[in-house]
Order: structure tokens, then sequence, then C-alpha cells
């Protein structure tokens, strides 16, 4: 797994424990297994771990649309579902942390 996995993963588990806005780079390090200084190689910020979450959801869409023929109407429903899945899961924390 490389350094960037690690702090994803550490993202999502954090932010099943707290609200985004409670979450540090020093408790993502940790989480991680990393220091800050690595964090810091990988990543900007906090939210910059989130946007790459966010490039990760447009290019797994993008493949999957480039490789695969689907039905229009397939393709905006699956990706309406996917998406707003992904920013309930995400709103609910922003909510939370307000």
């Amino acid at each position: 797994m490389t350094t960037e996995e690690k702090v994803k993963q550490a993202f999502l588990r954090l932010m099943r424990q707290s609200a985004y806005t409670d979450i540090t780079v020093t408790a993502l390090a940790k989480q991680a297994g990393i220091d800050r200084r690595t964090f810091y190689r990988h990543f900007a910020s906090v939210a910059s771990v989130l946007a790459a979450f966010e490039g990760d959801l447009v290019k797994t869409f993008c493949q999957v649309l480039a490789g695969k023929p689907f039905a229009a109407g397939r393709v905006i429903a699956a990706i309406n579902q996917n998406i707003t899945h992904y920013y309930d899961f995400f709103d609910a924390r922003v909510l939370q942390s307000s």
C-alpha cells in the first residue's frame, strides 16, 4: 500500500469517528503510521486528502465510461447514485462539525 493510500484509509477511519473539522494532520499521520513530514510530502492539508477522494471518484467514473458500452440512462443513474452516496457521507461529517 502506498503512502497516499495509507493516508486516505486513515482519513476514512477518522471520518467514521470524528467530524471533518476535528481531523488534524497529526491525527491523520498517526492513524496512517507515518510522521507529519511524510504526510506533507504527499498532501498539503487535510482538505487535499478530501480532494484526492474526489479526484479518485472522477477517475473511476471516466474509466468505467471509457471501457464499457452502457446505455446513457443507466450510466447517468449509476453516476448520480454514487455521487449522491459519496456526498451524503461527507456532508453528514461536515455538518456534524458545524
